[in-house]
């Protein structure tokens, strides 16, 4: 019960902040097949801050969440890493840490593997988590594209 308020409050804080950061341009390309059958795909989107405030945001994600509706989503992120119990503090390049004034914008790319190709539009989005305490005191919400079209080359023919 506590693990699902803390995710609907989580959503629910995220969209009052949203506003402050969209995602202008996304492009998703199927780049060929891995050694499993899998389809993969480069991703890549521009954040900008559109607020009146400066923005930290993390850059490079770890998780990418895939949620199958009407229009697919492809939502990326970073989360926490912990060891017996224990939570381990990444360095902040490795977060990828970016501080956008506002009109700055950040690119963000990494690759999405699937067992089935994605249909010919996707939605990507990109969620901030406040994760590590809070001690980076990065951007926290979820902003989604509009659908984009996904490109595939003939590396990914069957």
């Amino acid at each position: 019960m506590y693990r699902l308020l803390t995710i609907v409050l989580m959503l629910l804080s995220g969209f009052s902040v949203a506003g402050d950061l969209t995602i202008q341009i996304s492009s998703v390309s199927c780049i060929g097949v891995d050694e499993h059958a899998r389809y993969k795909y480069r991703v890549g989107f521009i954040v900008q801050n559109t607020g009146k405030k400066e923005l930290t945001i993390i850059s490079k994600s770890n998780r990418i969440s895939s949620l199958d509706s009407e229009v697919p989503e492809l939502v990326f992120g970073h989360g926490e890493m912990k060891a017996d119990g224990i939570l381990i503090i990444p360095p902040r390049d490795e977060l990828g840490l970016v501080i956008l004034h506002p009109d700055d914008g950040a690119q963000i790319f990494d690759i999405y593997k699937s067992k089935k190709p994605l249909p010919e539009k996707v939605i990507v989005g990109y969620q901030g988590t406040g994760i590590n305490n809070g001690r980076y005191g990065n951007w926290e919400g979820l902003i989604k594209s509009p659908p984009t079209k996904v490109t595939t080359t003939k590396l990914c023919n069957p």
